[in-house]
């Protein structure tokens, strides 16, 4: 089998990229390769995402402008301590996970859009958006059953760190102010949290490969996350490498916060919202104008970099397959179903 050299250009990658695929990429070779998939696809990601996009950062403006102000209440006088905690993490567990119900229908979406682009790059095919759609259609819901998995997986581990503060709050709400229990649990907490946050991040690049792995081999979200665990967990062999997909969604959640708060400040200090709602003719139109500046950060996250990383989490699911397992790509092309070529 004749192999070439590293991609050194995405001109030159288009032209060998099964050739490419069919021998373990270096990390950066992945990350060029992903770059490439989805700026030659960025056309039809971009009009396929965007109202998906648009629902996600709307549940997440929601959340924040409904719930957030509850959690941190304000109040001139003396409140019970145990009861605000209480409060606060009834509020926290059952908003964030309420929210991130919803927002999953949005991004079951964008994932299965964008998976559908990798496999077409496997397979050396350039589908039209029509094409896209068609395949993408019946993953919604697999893709929709696989994020809640792998999020529970993950980011549940970091929930459950939450229960002391709950404990805090009802011991604290059903006995008396001078009960050590409440402080005891609150100690807990704060010892248990970052362990939980630490545990949930050292299981992010198997989350994220047990959508790939779903949608890939058409299994249930039970099964994906074994095969997951074995391909992309700390015991696979040859160890993982580095994660581009992981890689892309930490260096963009850096970018959004960093956007996050020049965004705010040149709001703040610049007065931009206030013009640009002061040249608004109807009260309508305010809100509208008022709400869609409220998501431009999120949405821009959400909009360029979740395709991306669903893109390159499928991508280097492949390379997994023939590291670990000697996958051949005309092999997988024999196997996938015919509406998926």
């Amino acid at each position: 089998m004749q192999t070439s050299g590293p991609i050194k250009d995405f001109a030159k990658y288009a032209q060998v990229s099964q050739q490419q695929f069919l021998r373990p990429l270096t990390p950066s070779e992945l990350s060029d390769a992903s770059i490439f998939v989805y700026r030659r696809s960025f056309r039809n990601i971009a009009s396929l995402t965007l109202l998906p996009s648009l629902f996600v950062s709307g549940v997440v403006l929601v959340f924040f402008q409904l719930l957030y102000p509850y959690l941190f209440p304000k109040s001139e006088q003396d409140t019970d301590m145990a009861l605000q905690v209480l409060q606060s993490t009834i509020l926290l567990v059952g908003g964030i996970g309420l929210s991130t119900v919803v927002a999953l229908i949005g991004l079951s979406r964008i994932c299965s859009y964008a998976h559908i682009l990798a496999e077409a790059a496997i397979q050396d095919e350039i589908p039209t958006q029509s094409e896209i759609e068609s395949r993408a259609k019946p993953l919604f819901g697999k893709s929709y059953r696989l994020l809640i998995r792998s999020s529970i997986f993950s980011v549940g581990i970091a929930f459950a760190s939450l229960l002391p503060l709950l404990i805090s709050g009802i011991f604290g709400a059903l006995t008396a102010s001078y009960n050590l229990y409440p402080a005891v649990a609150v100690g807990i907490s704060l010892v248990i949290l970052p362990i939980g946050l630490i545990l949930a991040l050292s299981r992010f690049s198997v989350a994220l490969g047990t959508v790939s792995v779903g949608l890939a081999e058409n299994v249930e979200p039970k099964v994906a996350l074994k095969r997951a665990q074995y391909l992309f967990g700390s015991k696979s062999r040859p160890m993982p490498k580095a994660n581009p997909a992981a890689g892309g969604i930490l260096a963009g959640l850096g970018l959004y916060f960093i956007l996050r708060l020049g965004y705010n400040a040149a709001m703040s200090e610049l007065t931009l919202s206030d013009i640009i709602l002061s040249k608004m003719p109807t009260t309508l139109l305010r809100v509208i104008a008022d709400t869609t500046l409220s998501l431009i950060p999120e949405f821009l996250f959400i909009f360029l970099v979740l395709p991306f990383a669903t893109i390159a989490g499928a991508l280097y699911y492949y390379q997994r397959r023939i590291v670990v397992e000697g996958l051949d790509i005309k092999t997988l092309y024999e196997k996938l179903p015919a509406n998926r070529r």
